[in-house]
């Protein structure tokens, strides 16, 4: 593997263990009914998923909307993933 793929390698991982650090947060918030801001924890926890998703396709986004568009693109309509799912992060 060279250092390149190596390193796009840890930074999905580092995307997917932030994701999982935020939704721990967001679980630790709606156990103290602090809804507003578990929503916004759950969706920093899509967002660093989808990222990482795409990341590992080789498809880069510059900002939020362009992860949502990019991901609707290519993992909605391929069908790994439905609408009514996608619709809880987008």
């Amino acid at each position: 593997m060279n250092e390149d793929a190596a390193n796009m390698r840890a930074y999905v991982r580092y995307r997917l263990e932030k994701a999982h650090e935020v939704y721990e947060a967001a679980l630790i918030l709606c156990n103290a009914e602090q809804w507003n801001s578990a929503i916004n924890r759950l969706y920093y926890a899509c967002f660093y998923s989808a990222s990482a998703l795409l990341l590992n396709r080789s498809i880069y986004t510059k900002s939020h909307s362009g992860v949502i568009g990019q991901f609707s693109e290519h993992i909605v309509r391929e069908g790994i993933m439905t609408k009514e799912e996608f619709r809880v992060y987008a």
